[in-house]
Formats: C-alpha cells, sequence, structure tokens
C-alpha cells in the first residue's frame, strides 16, 4: 500500500494531473466541488494517470479539503 498527498483544484477550465514527486500531485478537475463530483473526478484522473484501476485507489482522508490522502492499494497495471 502506499500513501499519496493530492492536491484538488475544481472547476479548472482543463483536467490535468501534475507530478511534483513519487507520492506528491496535483490535479486539476472541471467538476465543482459540490457533492463529491470532484473527488471522483480526481480519482478517475489519478487512476489514469497511474495506469490503475480507480477501485484500487481509496480517499483516506480530505473529502471535504482541497488537500487529501489517497490510498494506492495494488502497484499493478490495468
Amino acid at each position: 500500500m502506499q500513501v499519496l498527498t493530492v492536491k484538488v483544484v475544481p472547476q479548472a477550465k482543463r483536467e490535468s494531473v501534475v507530478q511534483q514527486s513519487a507520492t506528491n500531485f496535483t490535479i486539476y478537475v472541471t467538476e465543482p466541488a459540490q457533492k463529491g463530483k470532484a473527488n471522483k473526478a480526481m480519482l478517475k484522473a489519478l487512476s489514469k494517470h497511474l495506469h490503475v484501476r480507480p477501485s484500487d485507489l481509496i480517499l483516506s482522508k480530505g473529502e471535504r479539503f482541497n488537500e487529501k490522502t489517497v490510498l494506492l492499494l495494488e502497484n499493478k497495471t490495468a
């Protein structure tokens, strides 16, 4: 299991993932920060960037904040 630190920027013009280090990411999503939409979009974008299934990522901390902790359960490719 790997612990990732993620900063989410909701309502961005474009969706993108910027990898700051091996475990630090800034993710720009087009979804608003309402009813978990930005969190779902963040997990989808991060899974695509890491080439893992979305179910291999768990939002552990920061559900209502921009700074989040995400657990990567497997290192297998999709």
